[in-house]
Order: structure tokens, then C-alpha cells, then sequence
């Protein structure tokens, strides 16, 4: 995508600003206004509704992503080789043009330690002229271009992941944090954390999978243009919704802990924990003074013994 913003060329990376920029600004927003007002006109956000609410954003989050892609596949030229002066300017932001120069396969080619080998080139045969290798031995892929639309399109997909997150995963720790007892919350906070670990997790098996056919990629190793990295949107989107139909479902029957019974869990565990340590204790101390009592039978054993002979 065009990474031009008038004069300023914004590094690829940037992006993800604008999810942080989202959760910092509007996390105080919503505690100061938001909630409150929603609170003060009798229609309070349970904590399961803001869930669900932050899984819907992430869906849409998914379905615009995929029609942005749609959209900058569509507007992005046709690869074009080296030695068009036009392609080597609009190459894509996330390549190198060194790894497409047939000149610095050359001198690679004639010096492979100190020179760098161009990526998308290679050599057909080893033809030798003027102490370099003939550029008709060299072939090079022909280099990805530059989409014209501009990559600040992508930011209303980072704001919304920001605000699926503010919903979904702030809400979810206070969730596994107010529905345990207090001996049993690192145990949820860990599960809770688990999950998240394994949505990552997740992802390299689902990439194989779109992977699955070396001839029709969704996300190809080379360029992406060649790809379907939309339909990997969609496909997230609807996993999305399918996760959300299941959430929805299990959260109908679901009844909110009484902070109450929490405590007398709570107390409960400790309870017994103490008897269980006094009972430790008391059998410990019971071996001890029956060992006691062994040794001093034992020590006066021989002092009776000496008596009756007397």
C-alpha cells in the first residue's frame, strides 16, 4: 500500500500505534463517561454483554480488513523487472530492490563473502565476461509493486481491534478476577491467559491449512498479491462468528457469583487448609513425643535392670 503521507513516508510498522492510540484514549473515556451514563439511565453493561460486544468488533474488524485487501489488490500495478525504471519506484514498502538487481548478483556471484545475494535472483548458467557473471545467466522475479491506495485505509481495522480489546479483554480479566474465590483467582486469571496463548497458538495450523495447496496459496511466501489474504479475512470473520454464536449460547444459562458465597468459599478453603495444617501439626507432635517416650524407656531399661541385679 502506498505508505506516503504528502512529504513523510510512515514506516510499515506504525500501524499498530493506532491500536494502542485507540485502547489509551478511549479506555478513560469509557470508565468517565460511557459507563457511568449507561449505568445512571438503567441500562449497566453486564460483563458477559461487553464480551460478546468486543467479539461483534472484531469480526467487523475482520470483514474490513478483507475489503481493504479486496480493494488494494485490485488497485496495484503489475509486477514489472528490474530494469523498468517505473517498477523499481514503486516497489512494494516491504521489499528490498537489492534483492531484485542483477548487477549485485554479479557481484555477489564474483565475491560471495563480502556481498550480500539478492533473495529473488539466481543464476541459469555461468557464463563469464569481464571477471562477471553474464546478466543473461541471471534471472530475477519480477519486483511487487505498490498499491495506490494508501495505507491509512487500515486504520479503522486497528481502532476496531482497540476497541474489541477494550470490551473483550479488559472485561475478561475482571470477569475470571470477580467470579473466583480469592484463593482460586491466579488459577482463573491463568486460564483465562491460557486461552489467549492458544488462540495465538492457533494460527500456524490455520495457516498450513490455507497454505495446503502449494499451487493456490492464501498467503504466499513471495508476493502477496499472488495470494488470497482476504479470504483469510473472511475466513477469521467467520470463525469470528461462529465462536461468538457459541458465547452467546453458553452466557444465556450463565448466573453471576454472589460475592457473598465468594467469601464464604474463600473462608471456607482456609478453613479447612488450617485443620488440615493442625492436624499435620498434632500427628507430627504426637510422633515426637511417642519417639520421646521410646528413647526414655530405652535409656531406663538398663538403670532397672542394674537395680534388680542389686
Amino acid at each position: 500500500m502506498d505508505v506516503s503521507m504528502g512529504s513523510i513516508q510512515l514506516p510499515v510498522s506504525t500501524m499498530n500505534i493506532f491500536n494502542n492510540v485507540a485502547i489509551l484514549t478511549l479506555v478513560p473515556l469509557f470508565e468517565t463517561y460511557l459507563y457511568p451514563a449507561l449505568k445512571a439511565r438503567g441500562k449497566e453493561l453486564s460483563m458477559l454483554t461487553k464480551i460478546g460486544l468486543g467479539f461483534s468488533i472484531a469480526l467487523a474488524a475482520m470483514v474490513a480488513a478483507a475489503i481493504v485487501e479486496a480493494v488494494r489488490v485490485k488497485n496495484t500495478p503489475a509486477p514489472g523487472n528490474y530494469f523498468d525504471e517505473a517498477a523499481r519506484n514503486n516497489i512494494s514498502p516491504c521489499r528490498s530492490i537489492d534483492n531484485y538487481n542483477p548487477y549485485q548478483y554479479q557481484k555477489w556471484y564474483a565475491d560471495p563473502s563480502s556481498e550480500t545475494e539478492p533473495s529473488n535472483c539466481h543464476s541459469t548458467c555461468s557464463t563469464i565476461v569481464n571477471n562477471l557473471l553474464s546478466l543473461d545467466c541471471i534471472t530475477c522475479d519480477d519486483i511487487p509493486q505498490m498499491s495506490r491506495v494508501s495505507i491509512l485505509w487500515q486504520v479503522p481495522q486497528f481502532v476496531l481491534i482497540g476497541l474489541s480489546e477494550i470490551f473483550a479483554s479488559i472485561t475478561s480479566l475482571e470477569f475470571f478476577y470477580s467470579q473466583a474465590p480469592s484463593n482460586m483467582r491466579s488459577v482463573s486469571q491463568a486460564c483465562n491467559l491460557f486461552t489467549n496463548a492458544l488462540g495465538s497458538w492457533l494460527t500456524i495450523p490455520l495457516t498450513l491449512l490455507v497454505n495446503a495447496d502449494p499451487n493456490n496459496e492464501w498467503i504466499p511466501k513471495t508476493n502477496i498479491d499472488d495470494g488470497h489474504l482476504d479470504y483469510y479475512f473472511y475466513l477469521l470473520a467467520a470463525l469470528m462468528l461462529a465462536a461468538l454464536g457459541v458465547f452467546y449460547r453458553i452466557s444465556q444459562g450463565f448466573q453471576y457469583a454472589d460475592p457473598a458465597v465468594l467469601e464464604a468459599l474463600a473462608a471456607e478453603g482456609q478453613l479447612n487448609s488450617s485443620s488440615s495444617s493442625s492436624s499435620n501439626a498434632d500427628s507430627h507432635s504426637g510422633n515426637v513425643n511417642k519417639g520421646l517416650e521410646s528413647g526414655e524407656s530405652s535409656s531406663l531399661s538398663p538403670l532397672l535392670s542394674d537395680n534388680n541385679d542389686k
